[in-house]
């Protein structure tokens, strides 16, 4: 990645990713905005789950909100709302009201935030969720690279080409984060100094 505030972690399971939320979570307050990058079936949802879990609220509750756009789960010390931008048509944000979770005081996650383009919050923490191959393993700087992530491969794509690849765990993921603004910076820093004592 370059960045030096970039934080790569490895995740071999659904509740590793999980995990990775409900740590995240807990560097987290009031209109911190949380961008999940990823292709499809890249872990997105699952880490939001994560998300709920370290603010408390119900992981549960929480599933992709495609067809809705955006879903507030309250119950916790912070709301998260978790938006969905897949589906979302050209010039449609707007009519979203995505913009007052933003000031809401919980927490703001977003899948699919290339589809918000410009308006997205410049100080976020972006979450970049990707398959790793069995190359990408065997690659010593597999954990430094930065891939771009195509919404057009599809979770069958994906698992064809695992399968052609011998690759052992469909499960396994890089997922890597990174500060964008003092806030973002402030968050993914925490994170690493609480993963340098685990």
């Amino acid at each position: 990645m370059g960045d030096a505030a970039a934080l790569a972690f490895t995740s071999r399971s659904p509740s590793e990713t999980q995990d990775v939320g409900r740590r995240l979570a807990a560097h987290l307050r009031g209109d911190d905005v949380v961008a999940l990058w990823g292709e499809l079936g890249s872990g997105k949802t699952v880490l939001a789950r994560g998300l709920a879990t370290g603010l408390g609220a119900d992981p549960g509750a929480v599933s992709s909100p495609t067809f809705v756009i955006l879903h507030e789960h309250r119950g916790g010390r912070l709301p998260l709302f978790h938006l969905d931008l897949y589906r979302l048509e050209s010039g449609g944000l707007g009519s979203t009201g995505w913009e007052e979770c933003l000031e809401a005081g919980g927490v703001t996650a977003i899948e699919w935030p290339e589809r918000a383009a410009d308006l997205l919050p410049a100080d976020r923490v972006d979450v970049r969720l990707e398959h790793v191959s069995q190359d990408d393993r065997a690659s010593p700087d597999s954990a430094r690279r930065s891939e771009s992530f195509s919404p057009e491969r599809t979770v069958e794509a994906r698992r064809r080409a695992s399968t052609q690849r011998g690759d052992p765990s469909e499960n396994e993921r890089r997922v890597v984060l990174t500060g964008s603004g003092p806030r973002g910076r402030e968050i993914v820093e925490g994170l690493r100094v609480d993963a340098a004592r685990a």
